[in-house]
This record gives structure tokens, sequence and C-alpha cells, in this order.
């Protein structure tokens, strides 16, 4: 079934379901109400594929010259009412009914509403803890330790960090966050803290050890993960690390996740949600190591999903606009490009550029996205 237009009153999308009736296509049409926008319409369908060439050929003409006496249905109509539930049109000598989709209810959007309200809920319970590590310890602890909301759910939480904790907590209570300013023996006690070895992902990896971190000892890998901790799998895209972040990734998550969950099975969204995460997060790990958060790469994957719809179903009826979605996915490769050029100076010099963006998420989620896109068992309405 192909979306072949929509018309603003009910009565232009019955002439035209009646002038494909005369002309031997099958159609339905329904009310719908885009709910991001507001904008009430009627879409008529078309069932047959080789029947669409022809009937997009009629609306064009029909959307053109609408008094054109070709469109003219009256001999057809036996009983009009401006709003029916349904109506009677004659064809060949015969009176038939066509019935008129029912409205259905305004969706419910159970999934976006309740990774919203996670992600919000989190963020501030995280707030909370990190001032009060700030008011207990001060700005240098804070700004060194984990609370325990990042310590339970971000990716991993390495053996070695326990080291790093306990040293800083022998730190004195203080405002100043210059580690230099402490006694030369906490100092050396945290450098060797955080010398000890864990997966740092291979950029940290290179950038610890230079070119023959190849040749160095493999640090332990997925550690709480192997403890049992699976849910470390994905709960990082839940954690937010500051307003901005947030502020971001639950507008696009608002955007984005209603119109996916208008479209498609409830269920079928949450296990592309944990797709996107589970496996853009890994990547991520290998990258980089443990310490990335956001859901910045589900909504990345949601606009390749989005714009691979877009490609493959468009009578699906997506309305985000594909040059939103070639900026965010631009705007992600430029960031990639920025991180390849980084890890291309740290070879060729000692120096550093870093974006401190989980730029491979972002990619990985964005290709994830288009990959689940294409697949028919996220059609709208398949069951």
């Amino acid at each position: 079934m192909r979306l072949i237009g929509d018309f603003e009153t009910e009565k232009e999308a019955i002439t035209f379901s009646l002038i494909l009736k005369r002309e031997n296509i099958k159609s339905s049409f329904e009310p719908y109400e885009d709910m991001s926008s507001g904008r009430k319409e009627f879409r008529v369908w078309v069932y047959e594929e080789d029947q669409v060439e022809y009937a997009f050929d009629l609306y064009e003409k029909f959307k053109e010259n609408p008094e054109d006496p070709f469109f003219s249905v009256e001999d057809l109509i036996v009983d009009f009412n401006p709003s029916p539930k349904e109506f009677r049109v004659e064809d060949k000598g015969k009176v038939i009914n066509l019935s008129i989709k029912k409205k259905s209810k305004p969706q419910a959007y159970v999934l976006t509403y309740l990774f919203l309200s996670v992600c919000i809920v989190l963020f501030l319970f995280n707030l909370k803890e990190k001032k009060e590590i700030a008011l207990n310890k001060g700005l240098l602890a804070e700004e060194v330790l984990l609370t325990r909301s990042q310590k339970n759910l971000m990716f991993d939480f390495p053996a070695a960090m326990l080291a790093v904790e306990e040293v800083v907590n022998k730190f004195p209570k203080t405002d100043d966050t210059d580690i230099s300013d402490l006694s030369p023996e906490l100092q050396k006690e945290f450098k060797e803290a955080e010398a000890l070895p864990y997966w740092r992902g291979f950029y940290g990896m290179y950038k610890q050890y230079g070119k023959k971190w190849l040749s160095s000892p493999m640090p332990p890998m997925f550690e709480k993960i192997h403890q049992g901790e699976f849910w470390r799998l994905f709960t990082p895209c839940l954690m937010h690390s500051d307003f901005l972040h947030i502020l971001f990734n639950m507008a696009w998550l608002w955007v984005l996740g209603k119109q996916i969950e208008e479209r498609i099975k409830k269920g079928k969204m949450l296990l592309l949600i944990v797709t996107l995460a589970v496996v853009s997060n890994i990547f991520q790990y290998l990258a980089s190591g443990p310490y990335f958060l956001g859901f910045s790469a589900v909504v990345v994957g949601f606009a390749g999903f989005i714009w691979s719809r877009q490609g493959k179903a468009p009578w699906e009826g997506y309305p985000l606009q594909k040059s939103t979605i070639l900026f965010i996915l631009l705007f992600v490769l430029a960031m990639f490009g920025l991180e390849l050029a980084s890890v291309a100076v740290l070879y060729l010099s000692s120096s550093e550029l870093s974006s401190n963006v989980a730029n491979t998420a972002h990619v990985v989620g964005g290709v994830v996205g288009i990959a689940m896109g294409r697949m028919n068992f996220f059609a709208r309405g398949n069951e």
C-alpha cells in the first residue's frame, strides 16, 4: 500500500477516492493528525503497486485543476454527508457502501515519555550526588570521583578506579581543583593509582603506551560485565553530563521518538532503542574506554532509521525534513573526522586534538539505525 497524497478537507479526499474507483484503482483514505505540528489532513492510499504511478499522475492533475470536468463525480454520489461514518456511491447501477476509517485515538507516546522521564530523573539524581561530594569532600574530589549512579550505570567501573577512589578519599577537603597543590606524597599516590592498567580504549591505550601499545600487556576488559552486570551494556545512554547535554538529547528524543512511536509497535521501538544503545556502547567502549554517557547515539540512530524509512517506504509519512536528518548525520561525520585527525596528530607528534565527544557511538548508532530502517520488520503496520 502506497501513500498517494493528502487533502485538507474530507470532501476532497472522498472526491479523489471516487475518481480512483472510477478508474478501477483500489484505494482507501483516512483522517490523520500529525501530533508534532497539530496539522489535520486526510490521506489517500493505493493498494496495488502497479497502479501507483497512474494514481500519482491523477493526484497531481487533480491538485492543479480540481474543477476539470474529468474530475466531476456528481453522477456517482447518491448520498453524501460532510462528515459521515460511511457514504454511498452508485457503481454501474449498484449502490455500495464505502466506509471511512475511524480516526484513531490520540497516540500515547509511552516509550518516548518513559525514556525522557528516566533520563531527567537520573540526571537530577546524579546532580544531587555530585553536590553531596562537593559539600563533603570539596571541589577537587567532585572533579575526580564518580557518583554512585555513574559507578553503577556506566559501561564499566574498573578495579583500578577503586584505587583512585581510595587515594582521593585521603585528599583534604578543598575548593582548589589543582592537584599540584596537594602534598608530594598524595600526588605520587594519585599518579600511581591513575597509571594502574584498565581498558582505556584504542585511543587511550595509544596515548598511554605510544607506538608500543600493541606489544604491551592487554589490560582487563568488560570487568563488571564479566561479573554479571549486563545492564551496563545499555545504561550509559540514560546518563548525561550537564544541562546542555541532556537538553539537546531530550529535545531530539521528543521530536524523533514520537514520529517512530506513531508508526511502529512499541515492542519494536524498544528493540530498536536497545539495539542502537548496546551496539554503539560496545564500539564506544572499545574506542575510548568506559567513560562516556548520553542518549545521543540512539538519537543519531533514530535519524538514520527515519532517513532509511523515508527512502524505502515514503508512504509511511515520516514528516522530518531530509535536510534536518542530513545536517545531523553530516555533523556526526564531521566530528568523527575530527577524531581521526586527533589520532593522526597524536601518532605524528606528542600533541593532542580531541573533541571529547563519543563520536564512535554516534557513527555506529547512525549506521545501525540506517541498517535497521531497511528491514521490513520495522515497516509501518507490520505486525
